[in-house]
């Protein structure tokens, strides 16, 4: 399996898993979610805030990155 198939069946998994617990896989936190799946080591809230800028042309502060972090984690 390819690391795009991957990844891409991580997201849709990962959007039934918030809406299941009545919350939303937004934008953003995908595009965070995304930056963390195609890494292969731990990125910062400023390297995933620089890959958000890169990849989808979307400007995350790194203070943000830090809650869609903390909202991830609390959603399991």
């Amino acid at each position: 399996m390819t690391r795009e198939f991957l990844t891409s069946t991580a997201l849709e998994r990962a959007e039934r898993h918030c809406e299941e617990r009545g919350s939303k896989l937004t934008d953003k936190r995908r595009q965070v979610l995304s930056g963390l799946l195609a890494s292969e080591k731990a990125l910062s809230a400023y390297e995933l805030s620089d890959f958000c800028r890169t990849e989808f042309g979307h400007n995350i502060l790194p203070m943000s990155v830090y809650r869609i972090l903390e909202f991830l984690e609390e959603q399991n």
